[in-house]
């Protein structure tokens, strides 16, 4: 995407819309109300953003939270990036 943030489109005439009111739901899942910019459709409805895969796992994991890996994920190098300083010691 390169620093442009992508629209939601209209589920209905396709056209972009506007994020007007966020809610967090869970720790994962965030509710989206969008706005259609297309005058002639004025569709409103809410859109669920949760992770469904992680392509690359932070450097920081919470504990609390589980997102499942990407199948291309090299769990084997992850786990030895995670735990480097661990076996350092």
């Amino acid at each position: 995407m390169s620093g442009v943030m992508r629209r939601i489109p209209c589920p209905h005439c396709k056209r972009p819309t506007h994020v007007r009111k966020t809610s967090q739901i869970t720790a994962t899942c965030r509710e989206v109300t969008c706005h259609c910019t297309n005058e002639k459709c004025g569709c409103v409805f809410v859109a669920e953003i949760t992770p469904v895969r992680i392509l690359s796992p932070s450097a920081i994991p919470d504990p609390g939270i589980f997102i499942p890996l990407s199948r291309h994920v090299d769990v084997d190098r992850v786990t030895d990036d995670l735990f480097k300083d661990v076996k350092r010691v």
